[in-house]
């Protein structure tokens, strides 16, 4: 089964210079998005030039930060602040609490990135965090591992048996990924236009697979486009 989840369809809150759209249910309810099994919440957040957001108390998720745009400043107790570029990647690993402040460090250039939570395998752990920088080059026409349970690679680990894989295309190029029916699968465009089988997705659009087989085929359409495909378990 496949549902399509429009941009035009998300919610959407600010705070200041916070702007959030959320493909869940909040802040507007809609039970029927509510979360996709283990994926709890995804957010495409926008921070004004300059703007610090107050720090926000995370507990028993597993987060990805995944910075589209602009720097990302963050800090955490017990951690020194430190920055991510774009195409740079934080893991979250909550635990039992962990405070966490977010900020654009850059006065003339907003901050575009990508925030998505999942249920952990196992609650009120040991909080602990990891950032790695990735080559958004190597993602052009293949399949690049950003987060996994075990985290090898290069990639950054969760404590869930999740995958988070993101890949760039072409106009005219194609890529697939072999689907397994016992896993649930999400499928984010992240920037341009793909087509996937009937689908004309653009930047915002989603699709969520549930006990799907064969593959999922995708085509670049834009000049350059960039998506994001979490593998979850069912």
């Amino acid at each position: 089964m496949i549902h399509l989840r429009p941009a035009h369809a998300r919610g959407e809150s600010r705070r200041g210079g916070h702007l959030r759209r959320h493909a869940f249910a909040s802040p507007a309810p809609a039970p029927a998005w509510s979360g996709f099994g283990v994926l709890r919440l995804l957010d495409e957040e926008t921070l004004a030039p300059g703007y610090a957001a107050a720090p926000a108390r995370y507990a028993n998720v597993e987060a990805l930060l995944l910075v589209l745009e602009g720097q990302l400043e963050w800090a955490a107790a017990g951690a020194a602040p430190a920055r991510l570029d774009p195409g740079d990647g934080l893991w979250l690993g909550a635990g039992h609490g962990l405070d966490v402040a977010l900020s654009n460090p850059d006065p003339r250039q907003p901050l575009r990135l990508l925030q998505l939570w999942l249920q952990p395998e196992r609650l009120n752990a040991r909080p602990a965090w990891a950032q790695a920088r990735f080559d958004r080059h190597a993602r052009h026409g293949r399949w690049q591992r950003l987060a996994a349970p075990d985290g090898h690679d290069g990639a950054l680990p969760l404590r869930q048996q999740a995958e988070a894989l993101a890949a760039a295309l072409h106009s005219g190029e194609a890529l697939a990924r072999a689907l397994d029916p016992a896993q649930r699968y999400w499928l984010q465009v992240l920037s341009g236009q793909v087509r996937c089988g009937a689908h004309a997705l653009a930047a915002g659009d989603a699709l969520a697979l549930e006990g799907a087989a064969g593959l999922l085929a995708l085509h670049g359409v834009a000049a350059t486009s960039e998506v994001l495909l979490l593998a979850l378990p069912a």
